[in-house]
């Protein structure tokens, strides 16, 4: 388990990636020593940079195996041409074929986005909806589109979903270790939680959100236990 735990560690970024007119930030914290979330970011050209995050089913050491699994043909796939969309539907194909007989599945956010021109390209595929905040107007949106998990339907098409983001902006991405975290009273935390956490620190950088985030969590559950993984990625659009 320990070294599981050492493999799966490095298969995640190792800090948190700077860009001229991006703050980045990040945390994993797994429920067991090794857990079924992934999260990557990648700079695909010099104005061109990609993020996912993935939930996978389970825990423990077969779902960090499928995590694995996933993080490969991903990384395939990217340097290949095609939509966003064609390049999840092309991963899904590949992933029902390893579950058919596990039944395991995965829920995932992945999105590309555009620095020269601030336009984003996402695909959702069972993952719970990105937040965009705009602190300016105070406003919250969800970055929805249908899409099943992946390892479900091996013929699912999925489809893109395009938005032109502005500087200020606050995009939250997390699993649902972070909105469904119960308290000692069995009480969870919840969406409304979160967006206050980002509303009340959108003045500060995405580290400054991500520790408020993180801390928030931490401090309502207590002594309860870590029931779930727990990813978080927060970007500030400069």
């Amino acid at each position: 388990m320990h070294s599981a735990a050492q493999i799966q560690r490095s298969l995640i970024p190792g800090q948190s990636p700077s860009y001229h007119n991006l703050h980045y930030a990040w945390r994993f914290m797994p429920s067991k020593k090794v857990g079924g979330d992934l999260f990557n970011v990648v700079q695909l050209d010099e104005e061109t940079i990609m993020t996912y995050l993935v939930d996978v089913s389970g825990h423990g050491i077969s779902s960090a195996l499928l995590m694995a699994g996933v993080r490969a043909y991903l990384r395939g796939r990217v340097t290949q041409a095609g939509s966003v969309a064609e390049m999840i539907t092309d991963v899904n194909r590949l992933v029902s074929a390893d579950t058919i007989e596990t039944h395991q599945f995965m829920t995932l956010f992945f999105l590309v986005m555009e620095a020269h021109t601030g336009r984003i390209t996402w695909v959702r595929a069972g993952q719970d909806p990105a937040l965009l905040y705009s602190p300016d107007e105070g406003h919250f949106e969800k970055l929805e589109g249908q899409g099943i998990p992946l390892g479900v339907e091996e013929s699912w098409q999925y489809q893109d979903n395009t938005k032109t983001v502005r500087p200020g902006q606050i995009l939250v991405l997390t699993t649902d270790g972070v909105l469904e975290a119960h308290n000692e009273k069995g009480k969870m935390f919840g969406r409304n939680r979160l967006k206050e956490i980002i509303r009340c620190y959108a003045g500060l950088g995405a580290e400054g959100i991500r520790l408020a985030i993180i801390d928030a969590v931490t401090a309502f559950r207590g002594e309860a236990h870590q029931e779930d993984d727990i990813t978080l990625v927060v970007l500030k659009f400069l």
